[in-house]
């Protein structure tokens, strides 16, 4: 058995290494839907019907996306609020930064495939508000203790680069 002891400061970086993989994604996905819309390369021929269709079934899945992703992510906050244990609202809590990032990843993908299908610059509105609002809502210390409403004696403990704040043990074979 392996027990791996994970501190504020590695923590923090795993998870913004997640995020940084997150955010590139839909960034290198646009740079290449501009560069094939560019060299007027589309996936299918489409006549003006169906870019107006696909333009609302886009706009409608970022409304139903933007306003059930604040309440999902409060619902899995409340949930983790009430657990004492640091180690396990720290693990629970990037679990529910995955699920909101995943969201918007999500509907920037979705946007990306607009864009790839009809080579409308108007798609790629929709993915740079979504890499917008992911840059927006990365990791912090701050937002770690705001969102779980730390107390004092947690917050130091955050706010301490090498405390140790979870304790994993391995099975290796």
């Amino acid at each position: 058995m392996e027990v791996i002891k994970q501190t504020t400061k590695e923590y923090f970086k795993v998870l913004s290494i997640v995020h940084m993989a997150l955010v590139m994604g839909p960034i290198f996905g646009g740079l290449i839907s501009v560069m094939l819309s560019f060299n007027k390369i589309t996936i299918i021929d489409q006549d003006e019907s169906f870019y107006k269709v696909l333009l609302y079934v886009v706009s409608a899945f970022y409304a139903i996306g933007l306003i059930a992703n604040p309440y999902i992510f409060r619902s899995k906050l409340a949930s983790i609020k009430n657990n004492q244990d640091l180690g396990h609202k720290i693990s629970n809590y990037r679990s529910a930064l995955i699920t909101r990032y995943a969201l918007i990843e999500g509907l920037a993908y979705f946007s990306l495939v607009a864009t790839f299908i009809t080579s409308r610059f108007i798609f790629l509105a929709y993915l740079a508000f979504s890499v917008l609002l992911l840059i927006y809502w990365r990791p912090t210390k701050e937002n770690l203790i705001a969102d779980l409403e730390l107390n004092r004696d947690e917050t130091g403990i955050i706010n301490n680069p090498d405390a140790v704040i979870s304790v994993v043990t391995t099975n290796r074979y």
